[in-house]
């Protein structure tokens, strides 16, 4: 952990603007879809510095953002999931919003939506491992390398994809166990921040002495404040739900005690209008 960290983009958002927002699949709710350019334009607009984004794959390789396994709640139909569609079937199904009122929205391309966030905001692509050859690809055509931010669980098999490319992409580990750390420093990657699941505050991926390590090489610390399951087991139950619901520094405040510079949160908004109370981000 002694080797210094590159300088990127995000380290200078995090610089200029303090704790940095993320937002979970970009923004929803009403006729605002996740995974829309609309919903990534919203997040953007409520303060959000990284837009997260899921980019699977269609069964005749094309792109599209989409978390696959939500079809059903985002249609109200059954459908085979994206991965398995062609592309000119995927982008014909029109989303259903919270009413039930259905839309003329569609799923769209991950081109699309480089183009549409190209210089406003950090894209951080999820669900895309498998094929991240193609990503690359793709987002070298656009010249959006110190743009966006891949991650995963470390695996030899994928990190040796990025590992491999002319370009230096920009890779944020998901940490769940203590030898994750070990996998991401044998390669030769460029790290700008970790990301940390836990499901206790007294787990050995995040003690303190740990954090500390990190953050004096310089990177940076990603926490997980939203509510995928009931139980909070992504950060130990300091997520929004108990920000929002009870009390802000039960949740986002014991996160960025912790040390994490970047919360990942369903709420922008709130989440800015919190960290800038604190004084712990520029307005």
């Amino acid at each position: 952990m002694d080797t210094p960290v590159s300088i990127t983009k995000l380290h200078e958002l995090r610089a200029q603007k303090g704790v940095l927002i993320a937002t979970h699949r970009g923004v929803m709710g009403g006729n605002i879809i996740e995974n829309t350019i609309g919903g990534y334009r919203a997040a953007v607009n409520m303060g959000s510095d990284i837009v997260e984004m899921d980019v699977p794959r269609t069964l005749d390789g094309k792109l599209v953002c989409i978390h696959d396994g939500m079809e059903r709640r985002l249609f109200v139909a059954n459908w085979i999931p994206t991965p398995m569609l062609l592309e000119r079937f995927a982008l014909r199904r029109r989303y259903m919003n919270q009413s039930l009122s259905r839309l003329s929205q569609t799923p769209c391309r991950f081109e699309d939506a480089l183009q549409a966030l190209k210089g406003r905001c950090i894209i951080n692509v999820d669900r895309c491992w498998g094929h991240w050859q193609k990503v690359c690809e793709v987002v070298a055509r656009f010249g959006m390398e110190d743009q966006v931010l891949f991650k995963c669980v470390p695996c030899e098999k994928y990190l040796k994809v990025l590992e491999s490319q002319q370009t230096r992409f920009l890779y944020m580990p998901i940490i769940k166990k203590m030898q994750d750390f070990e996998t991401v420093e044998r390669f030769n990657l460029t790290v700008p921040a970790y990301e940390f699941v836990f499901s206790t505050p007294t787990s050995s991926i995040i003690a303190p002495e740990i954090l500390s390590k990190l953050k004096q090489k310089g990177i940076l610390l990603w926490g997980n404040a939203i509510d995928i399951h009931e139980g909070g087991d992504l950060c130990a139950g300091f997520d929004d739900y108990i920000s929002l619901t009870d009390d802000p520094e039960k949740g986002w405040g014991k996160l960025i005690e912790m040390g994490f510079d970047i919360l990942q949160t369903d709420f922008p908004s709130a989440l800015h209008n919190y960290l800038v109370k604190k004084g712990v981000r520029r307005a």
